[in-house]
């Protein structure tokens, strides 16, 4: 009798020894798209559009409109890592353009694609460059540049101003 719990004891150890092992798999992620009106208008092309989980600063996604549409795709919270880097269901999504607020928000959903559409009154400028282009500086610039080989080019040619007193 023992003997034949050992023998089962044995192969219940060999069977759950040769059965794969578990792993936590990510859950799919949740698409979000849809219209982007501005002014009632759709969307020029190249606008930012961010998708923003509320309460958390630098968890972010970005895309940019193309024919008044936007798609972002967020993945979910890979349960295996100590921080938090995609979504988790019941998330807060907020939606902003070039920076600005939408006011629009939806709930993440693991596995499922989501329309929302976004509207905003004008577009706004934007995000501010930290080395802002001087128009000026650079017109100025190209005068100088196209002065300067004008005058090594009539220098080379072997024309002379010459300037002469009359006394």
């Amino acid at each position: 009798m023992r003997k034949n719990t050992v023998l089962l004891s044995m192969l219940i150890f060999v069977i759950l020894l040769s059965m794969p092992k578990v792993v936590a798999q990510p859950m799919p992620p949740c698409v979000f798209s849809g219209y982007v009106n501005v002014g009632g208008n759709p969307a020029p092309d190249d606008l930012i559009v961010t998708a923003k989980v509320v309460g958390i600063n630098n968890l972010n996604w970005t895309a940019v409109t193309k024919d008044g549409t936007y798609s972002i795709v967020i993945p979910s919270d890979k349960p295996d890592t100590s921080e938090k880097d995609g979504g988790i269901n019941g998330d807060i999504i907020e939606f902003y353009i070039n920076d600005a607020e939408t006011g629009q928000t939806a709930t993440f959903e693991s596995g499922r694609i989501k329309e929302v559409d976004l509207s905003i009154s004008e577009i706004p400028e934007g995000p501010k460059s930290d080395n802002p282009l001087n128009i000026e500086l650079y017109v100025a610039l190209i005068i100088v540049i196209v002065i300067s080989i004008v005058a090594v080019l009539i220098y080379k040619k072997g024309y002379r101003i010459r300037i002469s007193r009359k006394t």
